[in-house]
């Protein structure tokens, strides 16, 4: 009885500090692979039965029991690895794909400008994505919301536009605030004009040749 208790507190320890290897990694992809075309990913959500069947296949085939969180952690890590490459490299001309080397290969120049505006960059010039096919059949869809090809040095300029945007509204923001400060600093109940039926006609009378100096 002690033995099988001990035995299901390795299994449970396993699973909980569970290191995905290379090799279990794309275990795990080809499954998710095999229940995105069974249909039990709709609309982009994987569902309770997928988990359910990838925690089988996977504890079977990895010899300890593998739970849902388990493989939710290791969906999030190899999901986070691609779109971190992939919204890099994605509609970007000048990089080609080599499914031998798993590198992005690219001319020097066109590295270059790249690598100034995002010094993240460079690590994938000789750090290899492991299963990019297989990540991209899984989670391209997930980054589809921009398309068009455009050059490294395009990119470049739409994020040096973006802080400068950014620069510029807190900039406005900040405008906003001292002038909104200096009339609440500026402003006394006990001077504030008040204003009589009279007042107000007589303001109404002249409205007409104010607008007429202004056409003028």
């Amino acid at each position: 009885m002690s033995k099988t208790l001990k035995k299901t507190t390795d299994s449970e320890s396993k699973a909980i500090n569970m290191r995905c290897t290379d090799d279990m990694d794309d275990f795990l992809l080809n499954v998710m692979l095999e229940e995105q075309n069974n249909g039990n990913r709709p609309n982009g959500t994987w569902s309770s039965h997928a988990y359910s069947n990838m925690s089988k296949k996977c504890s079977a085939s990895f010899g300890y029991a593998v739970e849902k969180g388990n493989i939710k952690n290791c969906i999030k890590t190899l999901k986070g690895t691609f779109h971190s490459c992939h919204d890099l490299f994605k509609n970007m001309s000048g990089f080609a794909w080599n499914p031998i080397t798993r590198l992005f290969k690219a001319e020097n120049e066109v590295w270059e400008p790249l690598i100034d505006a995002n010094p993240n960059a460079k690590k994938w010039k000789r750090t290899p994505i492991q299963h990019y096919e297989k990540l991209f059949d899984l989670f391209s869809k997930d980054r589809e919301n921009n398309k068009g090809c455009i050059s490294a040095k395009e990119k470049v300029r739409r994020w040096e536009k973006e802080i400068e945007d950014s620069v510029n509204l807190e900039e406005n923001i900040d405008f906003f605030d001292e002038f909104r400060m200096s009339n609440v600093e500026s402003y006394s109940p006990m001077v504030s004009p008040s204003y009589s039926c009279e007042t107000l006609s007589k303001k109404a009378k002249k409205t007409p040749q104010m607008v007429e100096m202004l056409e003028k």
